[in-house]
Order: C-alpha cells, then structure tokens, then sequence
C-alpha cells in the first residue's frame, strides 16, 4: 500500500489511475461500514473513494509506515498544501484534487486529520475527557464534515450534529480497540475515569492478570464510558431530520452501526478486552434494512 503513498513522477499517472488506486485501498482495507448501496449516488462514489484513501493513507502513514511516520506525515501535508499550486506527486492525490474543485471543499478538514496523526507520534495518552474529545476534533469530525460537503449540506448546525456523531463513532473505536492501541504505545481513554475506577494503564497490557476486583473496576469504567457515548449518538442522531431521504438513510446506517458495537460492548463488559466485538454480515444487512424503513417512516 505505501507505494500508492509517497510522492512519484506525477506525468505518470492520470486520473482513472488516480481512481483505480482509490478504489484499491477501499476494497482491500474498508470494513466497519458500507458503502456501496443504492442509497449512494454512483455519481458520488469516485468523490467518497478519494476521500476514503486520503483518509485511509494519513492513518497508515501514522500507524503502520516504516522508517519516520513523523516525516512522512509532514511531506503529505507539505504536499496538500501545494495541492492548487503545482503538479502533485501523490497518486491519490490526483482523484482528491478533482474531488475537492467539484465540491469546493475547504482544504482544513483534510489538515486537520494528518494533525491528528502527527500528534499520535507524541502524544500517547489523554488526560481527560476533554482531551478525548479535542483529539476527535481532529482525527474523527472532519470525515463527517467532508462527507456532508460532498451531500451538498455546509450549514454550522448540521456540521455541528456530525460532530457528535463522529466523535461518538471515534470513541466507540477506542473502547473496541483498547488493547490494540496499547500495542501501539497509545491510550485514548480518559486517564481521571479510569482513576477513579481503579484502573491503570498497565492494565491494558496483555501480561496483565485481572482478578474479580478489577473486572468489576472495569465494568463500572465501561458503563461511565458508554453513556457519555450513547448521548452522543443520541444528541447527533438529529442530523437525519435535516437531510434528503438517500442522504439521511446513509447517516442512519453510520449511527446504527456504531450503536450495534457499542450494545456489545455494554453487553459483553470486560470480554471485549479478549474477543474484539465486531458487526458481522447479516448483522449489517439488518441494520441497513431498519434504516431504510426508519427513514422512510420519518420522511
């Protein structure tokens, strides 16, 4: 995949080429939602596969790259800096272009997420849940923000409603992930509620023994955690009164996924630290289908 990330001869590819890689890190890498549905506008789908990569190829540039991620982090953003005023030398970049001038999308939501990225090269864990929050402000909220540009809806309130969404989806990812994210060096949980529930970082650690004591400590920490992320899916789910049929049903279908994995974290408690929960295919083919009727009802 890196190669399909680092800066080549930019007379060697053309847009279609641009587009195939797009769609090549979509369908080898896109899990938890999907996309290709009736409900999108094939029209849409070049737009939302360029934006998928772009965002797809910050995280593993910050993740997974080898050699300096910080680095090569910059060299993107230095890169989507000079995106309108020379030739760019990113392959993706080429379809992100096109994309961007379509929709005269604003340069900073992309920024924003390459930021947060930089920060995970240094920052490693999170104070509180402001913090939390502030970081979803950077690596969570401007894919919703974006993704509604390219609907066609740039209003503050509706831009505001995403936020929560988003945030909460980030958050959602955090709890699935908390071991995985350890493994990274990295703790995206509010170091003061993990305090007050007795559990430390160490904890996250796969040598680390838990007896009853701290799996009751840990369920009671997830319980605090799910609430706070349920009323963001609850505050943020508004967003779907204020879009088209098509539009709200995909908004719908992003909600309801993250509430499925959340359900089962709640449900679940300290297993998920052992068996990541996950959405599997006929779970997701029911989630679409409530959705649609749901929508339909309320349009």
């Amino acid at each position: 995949m890196e190669k399909l990330l680092v800066p080549q001869n930019p007379s060697s590819f053309s847009y279609e080429d641009s587009i195939k890689f797009c769609y090549e890190i979509l369908k080898n890498n896109y899990e938890n939602f999907p996309l290709r549905f009736f409900f999108i506008d094939d029209k849409l789908m070049d737009d939302l596969a360029s934006v998928y990569a772009f965002c797809r190829g910050v995280d593993f540039l910050g993740d997974e790259a080898k050699g300096n991620r910080l680095e090569k982090l910059k060299l993107w953003e230095k890169e989507l800096s000079m995106l309108f005023t020379e030739k760019t030398r990113i392959p993706i970049f080429i379809a992100l272009k096109k994309t961007i001038l379509k929709h005269n999308l604003d340069i900073l939501p992309f920024k924003k997420l390459i930021k947060a990225n930089i920060l995970d090269q240094s920052k490693k864990l999170y104070a509180n849940i402001s913090e939390v929050m502030d970081y979803c402000r950077y690596s969570a909220n401007p894919v919703g923000e974006i993704v509604l540009n390219i609907l066609g809806y740039k209003s503050k309130k509706n831009i505001s409603l995403s936020n929560k969404i988003c945030s909460a989806l980030q958050i959602t990812n955090f709890l699935q992930d908390i071991k995985i994210d350890k493994k990274k060096g990295r703790v995206y949980l509010p170091l003061d509620i993990m305090k007050k529930h007795s559990i430390g970082i160490d904890s996250f650690e796969e040598k680390y023994v838990f007896d009853n004591k701290s799996f009751h400590d840990f369920d009671n920490f997830l319980k605090e955690m799910v609430l706070y992320n349920r009323t963001l899916y609850d505050d943020g789910e508004k967003l779907v009164h204020n879009l088209k049929k098509r539009q709200a049903i995909l908004i719908q279908v992003f909600v309801d996924s993250g509430r499925n994995i959340l359900d089962k974290i709640e449900r679940n408690k300290h297993k998920i630290l052992v068996d990541k929960p996950k959405t599997n295919k006929l779970e997701k083919i029911f989630i679409i289908a409530k959705a649609i009727v749901k929508i339909s009802i309320l349009k």
